[in-house]
């Protein structure tokens, strides 16, 4: 009768675990799947060698966010925009990628413009040294860019 309950105590005792832990091994519960993922971008346009935060929040089925999710970032093309591991968009030459971010196996994506960096720009405004298009454009060379301030 005693080998019984110590048995029975056992098998009782091993249901409890099994039926709290959900995943396979036995480790633990296995967390909710992600339903969707939601990412955006400090900036959707940066020049060359610039840098833009991504921020991503992965959601369970109840629309909940998942405060433990884990991220892969990823660039469409590299050779216009790279990402770190930690969401940080880098411009490498002027383009437009797309950059994703992944948690179980769900993705969203952004577009991210990258502009060329102008170094041949003359401005032009009411505070800066060239106050009117025609006073840039007679110190223009050729290729040179004129940007007018909006005033």
């Amino acid at each position: 009768m005693r080998i019984l309950r110590c048995s029975t105590a056992y098998i009782l005792l091993f249901s409890v675990f099994a039926a709290c832990s959900s995943s396979r091994d036995g480790t633990g519960p296995t967390p909710d799947p992600v339903a969707s993922v939601r990412v955006s971008a400090s900036d959707s346009s940066i020049d060359v060698g610039s840098t833009a935060q991504l921020t991503a929040v992965a959601l369970d089925g109840t629309g909940a966010a998942m405060p433990n999710a884990h991220f892969k970032y990823t660039s469409s093309d590299v050779s216009v925009a790279t990402v770190s591991a930690n969401g940080v968009a880098t411009g490498v030459s002027a383009g437009e990628a797309w950059l994703f971010a992944t948690s179980g196996g769900i993705a969203d994506s952004l577009a991210l413009t990258v502009a060329a960096v102008v170094d041949n720009a003359i401005h032009v405004g009411p505070t800066r040294t060239y106050k009117t298009p025609c006073a840039a454009i007679a110190v223009a060379h050729a290729n040179d860019v004129i940007e007018i301030d909006a005033a």
